[in-house]
């Protein structure tokens, strides 16, 4: 196959984009409500993981990056996975991201039929709408990457994420592709051949998959840059944060994530943010302290 490899900006966009969601796995659900208490019904002030949920009030009042929902442990969800809601996106008039953190015995093998939604309190639980038929649009499917296969002597990074603005496209979603298999057939071919891991021997004859494609290879040494932030925003090691300023500056997308903290940080909520950066030197940038937009994914 021909692909033209360009260093081009392969713009991030959250996985949802409308209020109507975008996804492609699609289920009719009832919906409840639940709080943080300490009540063996409520379930306590901790997720599954044991990290604090997050509730639909904090995160309209911008409190919160996500929304916790709990569902059918038996359906065997990562841990964080994405879901929209158009419902609740067209009642508030904004893309809410919620995330499966929680479940519960209540939702024992009930499938994609039954889901809880985390809210400030047991009076905000009683919501019309979250109690209410609604629509679950799963944004990851079954997979939250797909396994591509380049050339060994490229020496990519194992995990290195690739954009390919062609697919998203076609599939009108954001797939995050990852670097993680070689071959014989890609020996010395450098950024020109890419290998699309399939369902099936009919799927990878896609005439999208099979004709020219434009890859966007995210980051040069590295495949991340680390942040550090407060810690008693509980954030998740690792959680993704996206900055378009510094993204625009270097005309690429940049992967930040938070796996450091600080005490110059504690209680500043997401007003702050240190980025690691190469050297004193390098620290000074003027974007870099600047005021920036934090998008987490």
């Amino acid at each position: 196959m021909l692909i033209k490899f360009i260093l081009a900006v392969c713009i991030s966009v959250a996985l949802s984009e409308t209020l109507d969601c975008t996804g492609q796995h699609r289920y009719s659900a009832r919906g409840t409500g639940y709080y943080p208490a300490d009540d063996p019904i409520e379930g306590g002030f901790l997720d599954r993981l044991g990290h604090p949920l997050h509730t639909l009030q904090d995160f309209l009042d911008g409190k919160a990056s996500w929304v916790s929902v709990a569902m059918d442990r038996y359906l065997h969800l990562p841990y964080g996975t994405h879901v929209c809601i158009p419902e609740l996106n067209h009642k508030y008039h904004r893309v809410i991201p919620f995330r499966v953190v929680d479940t519960g015995s209540a939702f024992s093998h009930k499938g994609y039929g039954r889901i809880d939604i985390c809210t400030r309190s047991q009076h905000d639980s009683y919501d019309n709408t979250i109690n209410g038929h609604i629509t679950l649009d799963f944004l990851e499917g079954k997979a939250q990457w797909v396994s591509v296969a380049m050339d060994r002597y490229a020496h990519i990074l194992y995990g290195k994420s690739v954009c390919i603005p062609q697919l998203n496209h076609k599939y009108n979603r954001v797939i995050p592709f990852k670097v993680v298999d070689t071959g014989s057939a890609f020996d010395h071919k450098g950024y020109g051949r890419i290998d699309i891991c399939t369902r099936s021997q009919h799927d990878s004859y896609d005439n999208t998959i099979n004709g020219p494609l434009t890859l966007d290879v995210l980051g040069g040494k590295k495949s991340w840059v680390s942040v550090a932030m407060d810690k008693f925003l509980y954030i998740p090691y690792g959680t993704d944060v996206c900055i378009p300023e510094i993204n625009f500056k270097y005309k690429r997308v940049i992967q930040f994530k938070v796996v450091d903290t600080g005490s110059a940080f504690f209680h500043k909520g997401y007003s702050r943010i240190d980025i690691c950066t190469g050297s004193e030197k390098d620290s000074l940038d003027n974007t870099i302290n600047g005021p920036l937009t934090l998008i987490f994914n």
